[in-house]
């Protein structure tokens, strides 16, 4: 069983920025981005419920490539006498011919293109110097989307997916590191409190209720020494809370229950050791 399949594609970006000043810089982009098409890995073309096939008969099941095209304005800049620095941007994208996972008839996982996906949001971020011996780092995102002519994805081939979110986006993340650092002759001392998190994901195209995970915040703290010759020792918890949640759910339907992946990791204790060699 062989085939083969060649794509090619052309990617262009086009980038304005303006910078009225020192401390301000203005954007804008327009980028066409591209995935090449490929092979399933469990599927055949014909499928599984296909009789007196032969292996001459049967070859790997392609798709094709998917192609987006984005829009993107943003500002980077300084402020405060340069102890803020901050970063924003907002963003349009339009994907086509989406490659997806989709069922196959047979029982067989088959990759497919679907529909088209339209996605937009707002992203920035600000690191702002505290003090000689604070720093604070905060970033914050909002993404929603939108995919039509996706029944192919639906567990019943239906309209129920049309018009819903991609179900693995997170509506809202963010994140936040509050640092200190005390310089003495030979190094510093070093702290650093950490917190990361979303909103709920999940559920499918279907928006199926019995998939979706709850949202989720972590934190970890970190401490240790830093000298001024390369070497660091730090001591951290990570998970600080111990906060249990998944990274993936899928919803099956019927009376097959969801099935979910990656389990966040427990409360875990530890001690780091580097060094760096100019």
């Amino acid at each position: 069983m062989n085939d083969s399949k060649s794509w090619s594609d052309l990617s262009p970006r086009l980038l304005v920025r303006w910078q009225p000043n020192d401390t301000w810089m203005y954007y804008g982009s327009a980028t066409k981005g591209y995935k090449s098409g490929g092979y399933g890995s469990f599927a055949i073309t014909p499928d599984l419920l296909t009789t007196g096939v032969t292996r001459d008969d049967a070859r790997p099941d392609d798709f094709d490539p998917e192609e987006v095209v984005s829009w993107e304005i943003g500002t980077k800049g300084r402020f405060l006498d340069g102890r803020a620095q901050t970063e924003l941007a907002s963003y349009y994208y339009t994907y086509q011919d989406l490659q997806t996972v989709v069922p196959g008839s047979g029982g067989g996982i088959v990759v497919d293109n679907i529909g088209d996906v339209d996605g937009w949001g707002l992203e920035g971020s600000l690191n702002l110097i505290l003090s000689d011996y604070f720093d604070v780092y905060l970033s914050g995102a909002w993404a929603d989307t939108e995919a039509n002519d996706v029944q192919a994805a639906c567990l019943d081939n239906s309209d129920v997916c049309e018009g819903n979110s991609l179900p693995e986006l997170p509506e809202f993340s963010y994140s936040a590191v509050l640092q200190g650092h005390y310089p003495v002759a030979s190094g510093q001392w070093v702290a650093r409190y950490e917190m990361f998190g979303q909103s709920e994901t999940g559920g499918g195209l279907e928006d199926d209720p019995a998939g979706e995970l709850d949202g989720w915040t972590e934190s970890a703290l970190r401490a240790g020494f830093r000298a001024s010759s390369g070497w660091e020792v730090l001591a951290y918890v990570e998970n600080l809370t111990d906060e249990e949640y998944w990274d993936a759910a899928v919803p099956m339907g019927g009376i097959l229950p969801a099935h979910y992946f990656g389990p966040s990791r427990p409360r875990t204790v530890g001690v780091s050791m580097s060094w760096t060699f100019e």
